[in-house]
């Protein structure tokens, strides 16, 4: 069975790269979206424009004629908000035009009027008088009667220039004061002037605060349309892993260490301490068996095994097992991470992917070999 020869330590080194991926549960499912996403990409493979027609709402025509009028108050002076019929009367007050009595038409009508009653006076009363009084003495047209006529006339231009003088003064002294009560109104005047600005640029703000409320919803509008589906589809993987958090490992770690080949003529250590197994179908003899390389810490996870059968045990009572690993062909012998774990930790390795592999040399150190000589057995199969 064994050859006499010393077996010689050998050191072995394997590794396998893990993969981790979503639960399986929805990793069909977010395929399919990963899918339908680089279908859109592919379709769009420019990154979203910028809006073409601006983000900013031009000017209104209010706030244009607003700022202009404004403009001009400001630096200009012109206006005061009131009509132009008063605009006109206040700018010839204060520009004087009304002192000028010569060309003041009011002032003139005033005097014509005021005139009227002396010279229907004098002409109806007056001169008959005198023509009568030097009729009657038989000297008309002498020069005492051309004499009074031209004192009563001359003192009727001469009271008439008097009031016009007098009337010339209070006109004057009236008009200025109107000037002087023109400028007391200039300042209140202007803040309706302003007032009335600031209502134009309140309804000219009004109309471009609706233009710029419009123009963020065609921006709006206009990202969405480019990137609606897109996000769409993220928002429906991101629910999906949401719903089933977690995910999964696939593969296997690095291992390394220093192994014990079996002695020549055997069938390696677990043929060794294997307590006899049928042969043929399931046992040692079947064609493609594989028993594996005896490492410090060999892979043997429950999880990762297919096809497992029972096919016998060791001599201290452990079974062993014929597996395929996951995404091997061929069959293996060994044992359960899992169940070694269950009767002597210290002979499980886990790695940090959760992965449990088994140091066989410490697992089967109770074992029996069939090299060695027995009297009758103690457990397990002959």
């Amino acid at each position: 069975m064994g050859g006499s020869s010393t077996p010689q330590q050998s050191f072995s080194n394997s590794s396998s790269t893990a993969t981790s991926g979503p639960n399986p549960v929805i990793g069909s499912r977010l395929e399919q979206l990963t899918g339908s996403l680089w279908d859109f990409y592919q379709r769009n493979p420019t990154a979203p424009a910028y809006y073409p027609n601006g983000t900013v709402a031009p000017q209104s025509a209010q706030t244009l004629a607003a700022n202009s009028a404004l403009y001009d108050r400001g630096v200009q002076g012109m206006g005061f908000g009131i009509d132009a019929a008063s605009k006109g009367q206040l700018a010839d007050t204060l520009g004087g035009r009304y002192l000028d009595l010569g060309g003041n038409p009011y002032f003139q009508k005033a005097l014509a009027v005021s005139y009227q009653p002396q010279v229907a006076q004098l002409t109806s009363e007056i001169l008959p008088a005198l023509d009568a009084k030097f009729g009657g003495a038989g000297r008309t047209a002498s020069g005492a009667h051309v004499d009074s006529t031209m004192r009563a006339i001359n003192g009727l231009q001469q009271a008439q220039a008097n009031a016009a003088a007098t009337a010339a003064q209070t006109a004057y002294d009236a008009e200025r004061g109107r000037q002087y009560t023109a400028m007391g109104l200039l300042p209140g005047l202007q803040q309706v002037d302003y007032a009335n600005l600031a209502a134009q640029a309140q309804a000219g703000a009004n109309t471009d605060a609706y233009a710029q409320r419009k123009l963020d919803d065609a921006n709006a509008k206009y990202k969405y349309d480019q990137t609606a589906q897109a996000d769409w589809y993220t928002q429906m993987a991101q629910r999906l892993i949401g719903m089933y958090p977690g995910g999964q490992t696939t593969g296997s770690s690095t291992t390394s260490g220093w192994s014990t080949p079996a002695s020549s003529g055997s069938d390696g250590l677990l043929s060794g301490i294997v307590s006899g197994f049928p042969a043929g179908r399931g046992g040692l003899a079947s064609p493609g068996l594989m028993v594996p390389q005896i490492a410090l810490a060999t892979l043997s996870d429950r999880r990762l095994k297919k096809d497992v059968v029972k096919v016998g045990r060791l001599d201290d009572g452990q079974p062993v097992y014929r597996y395929r690993l996951a995404g091997q062909p061929n069959a293996q012998l060994g044992l359960m991470a899992q169940e070694v774990e269950e009767r002597d930790p210290s002979a499980v390795v886990t790695d940090h992917h959760g992965i449990k592999h088994v140091d066989y040399a410490r697992a089967t150190a109770r074992a029996v070999p069939r090299s060695v000589p027995r009297s009758a057995p103690t457990g397990g199969l002959l």
